[in-house]
């Protein structure tokens, strides 16, 4: 293992108590025992991550090799019919393949939209289904759930009793996990 400290190499079997630099960079495999402090960002290469192999455990993959938080625009549908405006946001965090999502689904006018409604996530579900839950804020109050199906980018969203949550004036909320 080498380390580098701008401007210099501290050697392949470095030993020292302290160093303070504004930039290392560690080549190589070897060990650490220890502690390390950082005042800013740990910046991995591409295709790396933080390996938890070393712990016990039965999963196929070990390795934290992806965080991402972010915006989207769902693309929203009705089962039946056409809104004649509609809007959509929503947020995520994607911690390696679990997707964790919030949307707001703001119906100024219904036109002809009936049913239930479709929703575009921001990743597709790959492995197993899923239910989200939400909730009707702006004229009903009333309860929805939304069913991610496997194999599928899309949010499936009727109101608890099965009825249509579609209204002009309403504004759905739905929040959920699912894995991608």
């Amino acid at each position: 293992m080498t380390i580098r400290q701008q401007g210099g190499v501290f050697g392949r079997h470095p030993s020292f108590s302290s160093v303070t630099a504004d930039q290392i960079a560690i080549s190589g495999s070897g060990s650490f025992g220890g502690s390390v402090s950082v005042n800013g960002n740990v910046v991995l290469a591409s295709g790396s991550g933080v390996d938890f192999s070393a712990t016990s455990g039965t999963g196929t993959s070990e390795l934290f090799d992806d965080y991402e938080e972010g915006t989207w625009t769902p693309t929203v549908t009705a089962a039946s019919g056409t809104f004649t405006t509609v809007s959509a946001s929503g947020f995520y965090t994607k911690i390696g393949r679990t997707i964790s999502f919030s949307m707001s689904i703001v119906i100024t006018d219904a036109g002809t939209a009936t049913g239930n409604i479709t929703a575009t996530l921001p990743f597709a579900a790959t492995s197993i289904n899923a239910i989200a839950s939400g909730r009707e804020i702006a004229a009903t109050g009333s309860g929805c759930q939304g069913t991610i199906v496997s194999g599928f980018g899309n949010c499936f969203i009727q109101r608890y009793d099965n009825a249509s949550i579609i209204g002009t004036g309403r504004t759905v909320i739905v929040t959920g996990t699912y894995i991608s």
